[in-house]
């Protein structure tokens, strides 16, 4: 038996009437008919959550958003995601999204890119009606708290290594920065000078700051330069004459003399500490410049930690001789 049909007493059958059915049907007879006008009740979709929501998670939540609908006929359901993916109902081939048969939708391990609009809607031959859900996901902020650090006192022999702890936790991850005794910050290697009253402090250490927050204090040293040009003609000869009074004229382990006459020297010590002389000399005469260097090796405190400042004041004498 199909949708429609005439019964032997000329009664017009029609079989689940819907809302296409709907209209005038006439009856003919002979020379007479009749006209009979059908109106078919149906229910268009519903959906009985709000139509509008505004739904808050933190990173890695899992959602369930409903959608319970409802009509008649049956009204089918199916969700359009922030980016424009629809998603029908029994469907888990995304390994984050599924649509269950009722209607709801189910997000894992929802992320700060997955925030906007959400939209179930509802369709049948009656009509459609949508629900629209925002969703905000955001990060919950934790302050920073230190989680590992070094012990309360370590000694470090001069020109020794020093690694301090410092490992922190939060949310997001915290930048983890170490202030020194001369209130610089440190928060990545480098080298700097301080000049304070026409003295030069040299922080020779590298300070080195890994990711993990550890600062890495390297050995004590570093190089010292002192600037000697001379002029003259016949061009002058330079010698350095040393703290230890030793005479040197050309550059060895420890001490680098330059073509222009000045004088490095390297891996600074305490027993470096004194005068260097430098002498031009040539057939019209002969000049002396006098540096001092004085090197302060007391250890100040970082967090009740050793380290080394090594102070420079420089000095310069000039006196003249003539044969």
């Amino acid at each position: 038996m199909g949708k429609f049909e005439v019964l032997k007493n000329g009664t017009l059958f029609i079989q689940k009437a819907n809302i296409k059915d709907q209209g005038q049907y006439i009856c003919f007879a002979q020379n007479e008919y009749a006209t009979v006008r059908l109106q078919v009740v149906a229910a268009p979709p519903a959906i009985l959550e709000e139509k509008r929501q505004l739904v808050r998670a933190e990173i890695g939540q899992n959602l369930f958003l409903a959608c319970s609908t409802y009509g008649d006929p049956r009204p089918t359901t199916y969700w359009v995601l922030h980016d424009g993916t629809i998603v029908q109902p029994l469907t888990y081939s995304h390994t984050k999204v599924s649509v269950f048969g009722n209607g709801t939708l189910y997000l894992r391990d929802v992320q700060i890119t997955e925030s906007g609009k959400y939209e179930c809607i509802a369709t049948s031959s009656t009509g459609s009606e949508r629900r629209v859900v925002t969703l905000s996901v955001k990060r919950t902020e934790t302050a920073p708290q230190i989680t590992e650090t070094s012990q309360q006192r370590t000694d470090v022999i001069y020109g020794g290594h020093l690694h301090l702890n410092c490992s922190a936790v939060g949310d997001p991850k915290p930048q983890i920065i170490w202030r020194l005794p001369s209130k610089a910050l440190v928060d990545q290697s480098h080298r700097y000078t301080i000049t304070k009253d026409n003295v030069f402090f040299l922080i020779f250490k590298r300070y080195t700051l890994f990711n993990n927050g550890t600062l890495y204090l390297n050995k004590v040293g570093g190089n010292v330069r002192f600037d000697c040009k001379a002029i003259g003609e016949p061009k002058p000869k330079v010698f350095w004459m040393l703290p230890s009074k030793d005479m040197i004229a050309a550059s060895n382990e420890r001490y680098l003399v330059h073509a222009n006459g000045s004088l490095d020297v390297r891996n600074v010590k305490l027993a470096d500490a004194g005068e260097y002389v430098c002498m031009a000399l040539n057939a019209a005469g002969e000049e002396n410049k006098v540096y001092k260097l004085d090197i302060d090796g007391n250890p100040p405190i970082i967090n009740a930690m050793h380290t080394i400042l090594l102070s420079f004041e420089i000095m310069c004498d000039t006196e003249h001789f003539s044969h």
